[in-house]
Formats: C-alpha cells, sequence, structure tokens
C-alpha cells in the first residue's frame, strides 16, 4: 500500500499538472504511441528484473495485486511517470524562448 501512495502522490500530481499547462502543445496521437512504447518495454524489463529476483517487494508495502508476477503499482508507474516527463518536456519546450 506504501508504494502505491508514494506512486500517486509523485505520479499523478505532477503528470496532471505538466500534461495541463502543455495540453495545448502535446501532440497526443504522439504521447500516447510514445507512453505504449514506454509501458510494453518498461513491463518486459520490469519482468525480467522480477524472475532474476534483482528487486523484490516487501510484504504490506504493495497491495498483492498483478499480473504477470507485477504489482499492480508498477503497471501505474509505467503510466504516470512518462507522462510527467513528457508533460514537463513540452511544456518547457513550449515556454524557452
Amino acid at each position: 500500500m506504501l508504494y502505491l501512495l508514494i506512486i500517486l502522490l509523485f505520479g499523478i500530481f505532477p503528470a496532471a499538472v505538466f500534461l495541463w499547462l502543455a495540453r495545448n502543445v502535446i501532440h497526443w496521437k504522439t504521447f500516447f504511441v510514445a507512453e505504449a512504447f514506454i509501458f510494453i518495454v518498461a513491463v518486459i524489463s520490469d519482468y525480467i528484473g522480477i524472475q532474476a529476483e534483482v528487486w523484490t517487494y516487501g510484504t504490506g508495502k504493495i497491495l498483492g495485486i498483478g499480473l504477470f508476477g507485477i504489482p499492480l503499482e508498477d503497471y501505474i508507474f509505467f503510466l504516470l511517470i512518462p507522462a510527467w516527463v513528457i508533460g514537463c518536456y513540452e511544456f518547457l519546450k513550449s515556454n524557452s524562448g
């Protein structure tokens, strides 16, 4: 549960703010293609890392819901953080002169 709270606090808020600020300059089709590509690569790398026991998740720190051994929180992370970064980049690019 703690992992989800951290992701929501540091993912949803900045992603929402920057996507809203950059809403008029983001090419949305490209945005969703980039999100999908990043998501697929992240899921594959996370799956490999979990299977190789590169990282583990502590009991009680996650919801316990997942797919292919990957916690739900990671899927949320894989969607929110790239959105945050793309929104931030587009906003800063459009306001840099």
